[in-house]
């Protein structure tokens, strides 16, 4: 079973193994691999303590750390991952604590520096190829990153704003690439350049943007705050980005 809301000891101390391995366990990981400015920007950014405090070396921080991540609730452990990912910005870190995750069957990887509620390799693929493809196309790009944030936060994930951001990361690629001002419009045009493209697949799409649009208080104020699940955000994501790609794809 995967291991949501939750950490059990094994996936503790293999996060902490990668951490200690990389950054802590001498003085020249901790001096020269960026291991004193991670626990510089941890320090601040994260647990915001007197900077000042901060070990010197390599064995202060480890202890420190070791015990944070033994103790501290699972969703203070991901941040800490987060965080020292974000800060270090090294694809191959990424993909040796995505292995972690998998290997113990977490139900989060992270995803362009976010830990995020997915697993299955295919959803990840998809929102991952959706962000780096809309690269050239910066408010697409937006969209998606914001959507992303917002599903990721573990804590307090605002559902709602994350589905959306992802519909509009739809239109705002549909809109850009024909210079249409407005989803139903873009579509259309797209569909009279590509007779291929079939158009019960375009009425999908216009229905899903035609659920965020009725749907009480996520594309329109409402009287009641939105209720939607993580199911309905992940659907969201997940499916969004792939239309994304597959746009962009058309396109190229």
């Amino acid at each position: 079973m995967a291991q949501v809301e939750s950490m059990d000891s094994p996936l503790r101390t293999a996060l902490w193994n990668v951490t200690y391995q990389r950054f802590l366990k001498d003085f020249d990981t901790y001096e020269y691999r960026n291991g004193a400015s991670m626990m510089r920007v941890l320090w601040a950014s994260l647990f915001h303590w007197d900077i000042a405090t901060v070990p010197e070396f390599a064995s202060g921080a480890a202890k420190t750390l070791r015990m944070m991540f033994e103790n501290e609730e699972w969703y203070v452990v991901y941040d800490i991952v987060q965080t020292i990912v974000t800060t270090v910005n090294e694809p191959e870190l990424t993909t040796v604590y995505n292995e972690v995750l998998e290997t113990h069957l977490a139900g989060y990887r992270i995803i362009d520096g976010d830990v995020t509620p997915l697993s299955d390799a295919r959803e990840v693929e998809s929102v991952e190829d959706a962000i780096a493809n809309s690269g050239p196309y910066a408010a697409v790009r937006h969209h998606l990153r914001t959507a992303l944030t917002l599903y990721s936060r573990l804590e307090n994930p605002d559902y709602a704003n994350s589905v959306k951001e992802s519909i509009s990361s739809v239109e705002a690629i549909a809109r850009i690439l024909t210079g249409k001002n407005a989803l139903g419009p873009a579509l259309d045009e797209l569909r009279s350049r590509n007779p291929d493209l079939h158009p019960a697949l375009v009425a999908g799409w216009k229905s899903l943007y035609g659920f965020t649009s009725d749907a009480p208080a996520i594309r329109h104020g409402g009287a009641h705050a939105p209720d939607v699940s993580q199911d309905l955000a992940r659907y969201f994501l997940v499916t969004c980005s792939a239309i994304v790609n597959f746009l962009i794809g058309t396109a190229r």
